[in-house]
């Protein structure tokens, strides 16, 4: 089976929108033990959001993640966003780490974050990521 997360990680930390604004801190399910050390700063986690995949019969399966856009203000977070808007809305038909992503959308938000206990600011967004399961 396909890595859709680390082809989706791989293809926001090569987008330039965004890998101006948090390098390469785009992360898979969670923050890392050292981000979080770091924290609040602007990072991306693409964490799963569940649901159906497969798509009848076919190789096509569809994945949702919930994207959390972290930052040192709501402000940053929102910005992050728009970049992570921007390289989603660009997805069309390309392989990434072995796997061939047909197209990425957005199902829902942003909507604003605030974690209760550290207080760290981020925007989330929902997105739906169409893919073949089979390597290329």
């Amino acid at each position: 089976m396909t890595d859709i997360l680390e082809a989706m990680i791989e293809i926001l930390k090569a987008n330039a929108g965004v890998s101006d604004l948090v390098g390469d801190r785009v992360y898979g399910e969670e923050l890392s033990r050292d981000e979080i050390k770091n924290m609040p700063r602007k990072n991306v986690a693409l964490v799963s959001a569940g649901g159906p995949e497969k798509i009848q019969t076919s190789s096509t399966v569809n994945r949702r993640f919930d994207v959390w856009c972290y930052g040192e203000t709501i402000y940053d977070a929102a910005t992050l966003d728009r970049a992570v808007y921007d390289a989603i809305k660009a997805i069309e038909n390309i392989t990434v780490v072995d796997v061939l992503i047909h197209s990425a959308g957005i199902s829902g938000g942003p909507r604003k974050y605030r974690d209760p206990e550290s207080e760290w600011p981020a925007m989330i967004r929902s997105i739906s990521v169409n893919a073949d399961e089979r390597n290329v």
